[in-house]
């Protein structure tokens, strides 16, 4: 399904210099089959990292703890065991949904607990067997790697040259073919953010001089039929005009 050449905003391309992929074209080159390595290497790179183990689940509105949460390292204080905001223990439940880990309540606290660190509860998170299988780094027993889903990329329908007085650039559209899971599947429903396994994608690359390399500095996904839900490309070349 052709791509809407006009998702990059018109104000910022009208600010830089733009030409197409042809051998005319001045400035580094990018073959779309290169282009297709850097999208198919840029899906298999996420991970989500699970703590396993006992976790304190603080009450709502600990937003300092919330700033500084993490599902690998415990906290500051006297408690040894890691600690999670009211807002990312709803993110870890949906890994349940997923069917990858099993929560278990140890204790719950309440609002009326006489602790001053917001703790609301102590709950215990395990890897259930699918869970062991898609684990990516099975040597830890403290944590669950879980990475994304691989892809395919179908089509390349855009590609072009952006160049500034200062740095160059490319904005590269395609399609690509996602190999979900029933996991992901359900993990990214659970989330409110349902995925087919027929996408599209816009990255913007910018080169490097020294290293003579393409690096991604803005990327916007969706499913084929829908609009990006973010422009992350177009605000980072808005930021750029300015």
């Amino acid at each position: 399904m052709p791509l809407n050449a006009s998702l990059v905003p018109t104000l910022a391309l009208a600010t830089f210099a733009v030409a197409g992929c042809s051998p005319s074209e001045p400035g580094p080159r990018l073959a779309d089959s290169n282009a297709r390595e850097i999208m198919e290497e840029y899906c298999s790179e996420g991970i989500w990292r699970i703590q396993l183990g006992d976790v304190e689940v603080l009450r709502p509105g600990f937003r300092q703890a919330e700033e500084r949460q993490t599902l690998s390292q415990p906290q500051a204080g006297n408690s040894k065991k890691p600690r999670l905001s009211a807002n990312a223990y709803q993110d870890l439940k949906t890994w349940q949904v997923a069917g990858l880990i099993e929560i278990t309540t140890k204790e719950i606290l309440g609002e009326r607990s006489s602790r001053q660190d917001g703790v609301q509860m102590v709950v215990h998170v395990s890897a259930t067997e699918r869970g062991r299988e898609f684990d990516a780094e099975s040597s830890s027993k403290d944590s669950l790697v879980i990475r994304s889903a691989p892809c395919r990329v179908d089509a390349i329908v855009t590609n072009q040259l952006i160049t500034t007085d200062a740095d160059i650039f490319r904005i590269v559209k395609g399609t690509y073919t996602s190999q979900l899971s029933d996991e992901l599947t359900r993990y990214y429903e659970a989330i409110g953010h349902p995925r087919t396994s027929e996408r599209k994608f816009q990255l913007l690359l910018k080169f490097d001089p020294f290293d003579k390399d393409w690096n991604i500095v803005a990327y916007d996904g969706a499913n084929i039929s829908s609009e990006f839900p973010s422009d992350k490309v177009g605000k980072y070349l808005s930021g750029l005009s300015r």
